[in-house]
């Protein structure tokens, strides 16, 4: 930005009124009356609107180092991830075999488990549901979809819910399983026994 001619002025009898001495600093004198002739305000006004433009060129600048800095970062990412992909691609196909692996044996333990005669359901330490069976599902009248990652309180009338949260507490507390059975009615109105 080009400063402004009267700004330069006004910053021009500035500075030359400042390097007077003591003695010719009079409030007569010519460079102050040209000083207040302009006014202070437009002094403060250009001020003003030279720092803001500059703080924009500021800004500008500093979106492009910013911009700049996450594709350095980026670079570096992905010559990192290459050099362990290539350090580790043996180590790779083993995990990439092992995965397979568990997901085979997951499948085979599903198979067996939706295979049993009774509804199964498996909880973690939070309360969630993280398996269940066919057969649970089918009791809920729900897709299984609605049923992993909830919790007792999301699915199941409260004071139920709240029983079995007690229970599975315990179980955690003590480590020692015990049975109970409990009756409610579903959505649909068939009365399940847990």
């Amino acid at each position: 930005m080009p400063v402004d001619p009267l700004l330069r002025e006004c910053l021009g009898l500035t500075r030359t009124w400042a390097t007077l001495s003591d003695a010719d600093l009079r409030p007569d004198h010519m460079l102050l009356q040209r000083i207040l002739a302009l006014g202070p305000n437009v002094l403060i006004d250009k001020l003003d609107l030279a720092v803001s433009h500059y703080q924009l060129e500021a800004e500008r600048e500093m979106a492009f180092l910013r911009s700049i800095e996450g594709l350095v970062l980026a670079a570096t990412l992905l010559l990192l991830i290459l050099e362990a992909f290539l350090l580790f691609r043996p180590a790779s196909r083993v995990l990439a075999a092992k995965i397979a692996e568990i997901h085979g044996s997951r499948n085979f333990l599903e198979s067996i488990i939706n295979g049993l005669p009774d509804g199964i359901l498996v909880k973690d330490v939070n309360h969630k549901w993280r398996l269940v069976n066919e057969l649970f599902c089918r009791l809920l009248g729900k897709d299984r979809s609605e049923l992993i990652g909830f919790s007792d309180i999301d699915l199941l009338p409260e004071p139920v819910a709240r029983r079995f949260w007690a229970s599975d507490d315990q179980v955690g507390r003590t480590g020692n399983f015990e049975e109970s059975e409990v009756i409610f009615p579903t959505r649909a109105g068939v009365s399940v026994c847990f």
